[in-house]
């Protein structure tokens, strides 16, 4: 599901009665986040987010973090 030249980072998918649809995070980036009507959803969305905040990043030059199950 993810692509490689993306590090393998952990999400969370819950549900969030606050939004009234699902929420998925990326754990080592909480502040890449997206919903959907399914987890599915969510996680498609967050990986769209993630592609680009991480494209950003490297082309600032931002160090990205390494995948919690590196550390």
């Amino acid at each position: 599901m993810t692509s490689p030249d993306l590090p393998r980072y952990a999400f969370r998918v819950y549900w969030s009665e606050t939004d009234g649809e699902y929420t998925a995070h990326c754990e080592e980036l909480p502040q890449v986040s997206a919903g959907g009507p399914s987890a599915t959803a969510a996680l498609a969305e967050v990986l769209i987010a993630l592609k680009a905040t991480v494209q950003v990043m490297r082309q600032h030059g931002d160090p990205l973090p390494a995948p919690l199950r590196e550390r």
